[in-house]
Parts: structure tokens; C-alpha cells; sequence
């Protein structure tokens, strides 16, 4: 009995040790791995997604459904349903890194005080042109108002490859 009692106290301390081991293994892994509770993951943009939206600016911002199914990496029925790839963080990432939202806010506010100006040649009372000093005619420029064609599509193409759709916007003002 005095054997098995003296080989016992080693055979606990290998148990000690072989559980210290994994519980300083299992932390390490933690701060490899972190629980998905544990704080917000960094996200990247999908290569798909950057072929996408290359495919939907060379063919002027129109039809994104056409340039998800240009790529081919997505089905069909996804390029139906393109809130499918708007809504999903690598687009929305990505659309920060091409359209970052002070960029769009000075973009709308440009557009939005952007003015149809027409330059007219400036005649006397008879119906004559008024000269300048160098024989030049002289040329005022006259305000038509805002400018908005401009206006319309650029908020169009802000809203268009932000994910946010024509739809949602109307039903947004009707609330």
C-alpha cells in the first residue's frame, strides 16, 4: 500500500499540469477566436463585391441586378433581389470607401444649389449689339432657376448604390 500511495501524488500533479496547460491554451485561443458577443468583428470587402460595383459604374450606375449577373458569381435570383448584396456589410463597406457620406453631403449640397445660367449677348434699345472696348460682344448671364435634371440625378445615383431604393424613399416621405 505505502507503493501506491507514494506513485499517487505524481500521477495528480500530471493532472494539475495537463489542465494548466489547456486552460492557458483555451485562453490563447479566446484572444485568437473571439466569441461572437464579445465586441464588433472587423469586416472586409468581398473581391466579388469590388467586381460587382465596377461592372455597375462602367455601365453608369443604371441596373445593378445587371452587373451581378455580368460577374457571374452570384445567382440569377440574386440579381433579382439585389437588397440580397446592398444590405450585406461588405457592400455597405464599400460604399463608404467610393462614397464616403461627407463626400456625398458636399456632392448634394453642390447639386442641390446648382443653377441653370444662360449666357445672352447683350443688345441696346434699337436691337444692336453692345460692344465692348475691343469690339467683343458683351455677353450677361441670365438665371433660368435651379438646374433640375442635375438635381434629380444626382440624388438618384446617391441613393441608387447606397443600397437605398426609389421605394423606400417614397414610402419614407409618405409616413
Amino acid at each position: 500500500m505505502d507503493n501506491i500511495e507514494n506513485t499517487l501524488p505524481p500521477i495528480i500533479d500530471l493532472e494539475k499540469e495537463r489542465i494548466e496547460s489547456q486552460k492557458k491554451f483555451f485562453a490563447k485561443r479566446q484572444n485568437l477566436f473571439p466569441a461572437k458577443n464579445s465586441g464588433p468583428l472587423k469586416s472586409r470587402i468581398l473581391p466579388s463585391h469590388r467586381v460587382i460595383f465596377q461592372n455597375y459604374k462602367d455601365q453608369g450606375f443604371r441596373n445593378l441586378g445587371k452587373a451581378i449577373r455580368m460577374t457571374g458569381v452570384y445567382s440569377p435570383e440574386v440579381a433579382k433581389r439585389v437588397d440580397v448584396i446592398t444590405k450585406s456589410k461588405s457592400w455597405q463597406l464599400l460604399m463608404q470607401e467610393y462614397m464616403p457620406e461627407e463626400h456625398l453631403a458636399l456632392r448634394h449640397s453642390e447639386l442641390l444649389d446648382k443653377r441653370e445660367i444662360r449666357k445672352v449677348e447683350r443688345l441696346d434699345e434699337d436691337g444692336n449689339l453692345v460692344l465692348d472696348n475691343d469690339g467683343n460682344p458683351i455677353k450677361d448671364e441670365i438665371d433660368n432657376g435651379p438646374d433640375t435634371a442635375a438635381v434629380t440625378k444626382g440624388l438618384e445615383l446617391a441613393y441608387r448604390p447606397g443600397g437605398r431604393s426609389k421605394r423606400k424613399m417614397h414610402h419614407r416621405h409618405q409616413r
